[in-house]
């Protein structure tokens, strides 16, 4: 049975949820079932614009076909993580919101929040998957705090487990539960009151024409800086605002691809169209700064990603992470770096040319 994962994390900003999704998933593996983990951080998803793309069109057919569904995300200010809630964006166009994409999928939904607000962000995405039709079967709320104290507090370690272990009998066991139709799905309560007191008055209780000796002084920094923009494009913002400028400015933290997040990017670059009557399982080992297993299962014009060892891979390839990204950024075919050993391959060589063949990410 297939289960996949929505992983929304903020690069650089996951709270220890990776600790506690992997507690999840190697429960779930153990038992048989196959995890295909979608990170939509980096699964190349524009923001909403009211059209669908084809990114987050291979997300959603994915979920179409799994059997079970894992919501995993990070919370902050009592929210789901930005990029869950633009995937729920597309969830709204019509050919998902009525397509039967989540109907009757028993689903676990996993937060981890800093601030104390997991469990207002699972009710939040409790609701939209009720909303379409699924099973909110198992939540688990974490707190960082609570992550970081998990080797020395083993026992909440083991109500994961369990928590675990209780999904997969409720997919397994394909369980039904009574979900409430009656509210409607995001539709404007046309009944609602308009407000007695005008839009004028409104205006005049909150003050809004006047400004403290502060904020008089904010806007004419703001408009010097505007006029002195315009009247030379070229000069720095520094040389405008001074020196404290730059102090005030956050540092920018670079968002940079795990090895294995470049692996899993593969799907959305791979070439269907030189890939008719192709069945193949490509298993990956790497080992060195970043180990993981994974594979890609492709069936004729479709390739779909899973963390884990295949039982009967047709081939395996076996690499430092180093120089597997290097392949995986085109800076080196699989076929070369094999040929100058630096990664080893078991099974069929051949389809190690058709890998260079299919993939072209550039990651």
């Amino acid at each position: 049975m297939k289960i996949t994962v929505l992983y929304g994390a903020t690069p650089n900003y996951e709270l220890g949820l990776d600790k506690a999704l992997d507690i999840v998933t190697n429960v779930l593996k153990e038992l048989g079932m196959e995890v295909n983990r979608i990170d939509l951080s980096f699964s190349e998803l524009p923001f909403f614009s009211g059209a669908s793309v084809p990114a987050a069109h291979q997300i959603i057919e994915s979920v179409r076909r799994s059997d079970g569904i894992i919501v995993a995300f990070t919370a902050v200010s009592y929210a789901p993580s930005a990029i869950i809630q633009s995937f729920w964006e597309y969830m709204s166009l019509p050919e998902y919101a009525e397509g039967n994409v989540f109907e009757n999928k028993n689903c676990l939904i996993l937060s981890v929040s800093g601030d104390g607000g997991e469990f207002d962000a699972i009710d939040y995405v409790s609701r939209l998957l009720r909303m379409y039709g699924a099973f909110d079967s198992v939540k688990i709320g974490l707190r960082e705090s609570g992550i970081n104290e998990m080797a020395q507090n083993k026992e909440l370690a083991e109500i994961i487990e369990k928590q675990a272990e209780d999904y997969y009998r409720l997919v397994r066991q394909n369980r039904r539960f009574i979900i409430s139709r009656s509210a409607p799905r995001f539709s404007p309560d046309l009944n609602v009151p308009k407000p007695s007191v005008p839009a004028s008055e409104i205006y005049k209780k909150l003050k809004l024409e006047e400004f403290d000796e502060q904020q008089e002084q904010d806007i004419q920094e703001i408009a010097q800086f505007f006029a002195k923009k315009y009247a030379n494009p070229e000069t720095p913002d520094e040389e405008i605002f001074g020196d404290s400028f730059a102090k005030q400015r956050a540092p920018v933290i670079p968002r940079e691809k795990t090895v294995r997040q470049m692996t899993q990017s593969l799907v959305h670059h791979y070439k269907p169209q030189l890939s008719q009557g192709l069945a193949a399982v490509i298993q990956i080992q790497i080992n060195g700064a970043e180990s993981f297993d994974a594979y890609l299962d492709i069936r004729n014009t479709e390739c779909e990603y899973y963390d884990g060892n295949h039982e009967n891979p047709d081939i395996t390839i076996l690499s430092d992470a180093s120089v597997w990204t290097d392949v995986v950024k085109n800076k080196i075919t699989a076929q070369k770096a094999f040929m100058i050993g630096k990664l080893k391959v078991r099974g069929n060589f051949m389809l190690l040319t058709r890998f260079d063949q299919l993939f072209d990410s550039g990651a």
